[in-house]
């Protein structure tokens, strides 16, 4: 391998290598890891909604017999429908799982 060969590619390599160190760090979590409000920024809703109120906005949303709601940790229903097992969120929006 010619030696200018090398020298190029090294210099090449050496130069790209700052670009990786200024990517920002994003700790990925396994999937199926559920998102918190603070993992999208801070959002977090001014008052928790009922488990009727979460199953009306998600029957709105086109999620059709929604049942067997249950609370997580942070605030968010749980539930199964037609369309399979969907989340809602303390500001209405449902989302499936």
């Amino acid at each position: 391998m010619p030696k200018g060969f090398v020298i190029v590619l090294c210099l090449m390599l050496g130069a790209s290598s700052p670009a990786f160190a200024q990517a920002s760090p994003v700790s990925v979590g396994p999937l199926g890891t559920p998102i918190t409000p603070s993992d999208l920024g801070g959002w977090s809703a001014s008052t928790p909604i009922s488990a009727a109120e979460a199953a009306r906005d998600a029957r709105e949303q086109g999620f059709g017999k929604v049942a067997g709601l249950r609370k997580d940790d942070y605030g968010n229903w749980i539930a199964h429908s037609r369309k399979g097992a969907l989340i809602i969120f303390p500001d209405g929006s449902a989302f499936p799982l």
